[in-house]
């Protein structure tokens, strides 16, 4: 909306670090459809509290004295968009190869 390339970038990170997280959720051999099911849920939801942990200690740690949500929306930073994705992205793929 209105052209803001900091969101898209920021918005695209996101997407792709939960594409990995629930790739990661997905993969494995199919055993039977309950140790599947609570594999995958078991998975998703620390994945995705994971990263939602990430996202606001990059908040507070990289950027103490900015508002990320500002900087993106209103300034559109797009510095800040790229170390955002970047750094959530990365995660994913540490949750990834981790686990």
């Amino acid at each position: 909306e209105r052209d803001n390339v900091a969101v898209g970038v920021a918005l695209g990170g996101n997407l792709i670090a939960i594409g990995v997280v629930t790739f990661k959720a997905v993969f494995g051999s199919f055993i039977g459809w309950n140790e599947g099911l609570a594999a995958f849920f078991t998975f998703a939801v620390i994945g995705f509290a994971l990263l939602t942990v990430v996202r606001v200690m990059v908040d507070f740690v990289l950027f103490p004295r900015v508002k990320v949500a500002q900087e993106l929306a209103v300034d559109r930073n797009l510095g800040v968009a790229f170390i955002e994705g970047t750094v959530v992205i990365s995660v994913s793929l540490i949750l990834f190869f981790a686990v």
